[in-house]
């Protein structure tokens, strides 16, 4: 599969920039049934990943070869799913404790996050590697697997979310008609949003948008540029996908005391700065040519500034 149709894929991932878009709907929208059975926040969660496990068993039963569209269609699926999940979840976390314990849940999610991309990231390349074994080339069955045991491995959140406790809501309004519905759903949050920042609500919308782009659109391009260079799914699992979320790890816990100190603002424009600077070292990297300790040393230092942005 050519460069230029990996790059057009990799525009799913832009469902986590526009997550806001469909925030209320998943903020006030109960699901049939199963909103009754385990409440606004579960639900929505559970639902979230049922479609996350639906997708990645399609992506893992197609073949990229035979049907790039419907494998396309399966991607955009998880990362609305997994996006819608990140919206069921923060809300979950917030309604769940007092303000004072908000800093450290939010550690907590990222800490525990980057170590399950240990798995997500390390892991795919490790199972698809042992199953495929010797065999050159691009083998369907050997990424079958892999992307089937991720499927699998979404129960472990899943049985989070049935044996946790459903946060108390907020009262909410009941509408009593569907235009009053639909004001209270989509139309109501965001004028009252506009309202309280004014003309700086553009800004701010702006820039979760596009804040940290480049490695939304360039960080999935990585792996067709590690196959270019003749890196191994071994080395690039464990350089790639260890080093890498150690490192991730480091820079959030840099960027938690340096915001403390800072403040959060000068630490988020330094994030964005170390962030776009990062790719610099990869175009060193695609000039000085295969070597693992290279490889280590760009790896780290993007994502240690990742990591930066990312507190």
């Amino acid at each position: 599969i050519d460069r230029s149709t990996i790059g057009f894929l990799t525009w799913v991932g832009l469902a986590y920039g526009f997550k806001w878009v469909w925030a209320p709907l998943v903020d006030r929208l109960p699901i049939p049934i199963l909103t009754r059975l385990l409440g606004r926040r579960r639900s929505w969660l559970l639902f979230a990943q049922c479609g996350v496990v639906a997708g990645l068993l399609a992506m893992g039963a197609l073949d990229p070869q035979q049907n790039l569209t419907l494998v396309a269609v399966a991607a955009v699926a998880v990362a609305f799913s997994s996006a819608t999940q990140d919206i069921a979840l923060d809300a979950f976390r917030i309604e769940s404790a007092a303000t004072e314990k908000q800093a450290a849940l939010a550690a907590s999610y990222q800490t525990g996050y980057r170590l399950a991309m240990i798995w997500a990231g390390a892991g795919v390349l490790w199972v698809a590697s042992y199953v495929q074994g010797a065999t050159p080339g691009y083998s369907n069955d050997a990424w079958h697997v892999a992307y089937t045991t991720m499927a699998c491995s979404m129960a472990v959140g899943m049985l989070t979310v049935l044996f946790s406790k459903e946060p108390v809501a907020m009262p909410q309004t009941v509408a009593k008609t569907p235009g009053e519905w639909l004001h209270t759903t989509l139309i109501a949050p965001f004028v009252d949003f506009f309202q309280r920042y004014r003309w700086h609500a553009v800004l701010i919308l702006a820039l979760i948008s596009v804040y940290r782009i480049s490695d939304i659109v360039m960080g999935i391009m990585a792996n067709p540029f590690y196959v270019d260079m003749h890196y191994t799914k071994d080395e690039v699992a464990t350089v790639t996908k260890v080093f890498g979320v150690i490192m991730t790890l480091l820079g959030a816990y840099i960027g938690g005391i340096l915001s403390m100190r800072f403040g959060v603002m000068r630490i988020l424009v330094l994030g964005s700065v170390l962030s776009a600077m990062g790719h610099l070292l990869f175009a060193w990297l695609a000039g000085h040519g295969h070597d693992v300790n290279a490889l280590i040393m760009v790896v780290s230092a993007e994502n240690l500034s990742g990591g930066i942005a990312s507190a």
